[in-house]
C-alpha cells in the first residue's frame, strides 16, 4: 500500500536524523498512521458535507403513484422543511431509487442525476 510506503520513508528519514530512537519507530510509525487515516474521515466528511449542502442539488419527493409532492433547493433543506424524513432516509432513497417506509420516492430534479 503507497501510504505503508511513504510513513515507513518518513520514520527512516525521522530516525536517520536522530529525531527518534529505534525503540520509539514502532509508536511513531503508528501515531503517524492515525493521523492519516483521522484526516482522510475528516475529509471525507467535510466533502460529503459540501455535497450534501450544495445549492444546485435540487431534490423532488413524489408519492408512490408518481404525484410531486415538493421539490426543494437541497437535500439540506429538505431535511429541515419536511418532518417526514431524516437526513439519512432521504439519502438511501436518493441513492437506491426505492420507497422510504413511507411510501415517498425521492429524486434529484432534472436529468435525475447529480
Amino acid at each position: 500500500m503507497e501510504l505503508d510506503k511513504i510513513i515507513n520513508s518518513v520514520v527512516r528519514d525521522m530516525r536517520m536524523s536522530g529525531l527518534i530512537s529505534e525503540e520509539s519507530t514502532g509508536e511513531v510509525r503508528m501515531f503517524i498512521q492515525m493521523a492519516c487515516i483521522a484526516g482522510w474521515e475528516e475529509r471525507g466528511k467535510e466533502l460529503a458535507h459540501s455535497r450534501w449542502d450544495c445549492d444546485d442539488y435540487k431534490i423532488q419527493k413524489f408519492t408512490r403513484d408518481g404525484i410531486l409532492v415538493n421539490e426543494y433547493s437541497s437535500p439540506s433543506e429538505a431535511v429541515r422543511k419536511d418532518t417526514t424524513a431524516k437526513r439519512t432516509t432521504i439519502w438511501k432513497a436518493l441513492k437506491t431509487g426505492r420507497p422510504t417506509s413511507r411510501g415517498y420516492i425521492w429524486r434529484y430534479a432534472g436529468n435525475g442525476t447529480h
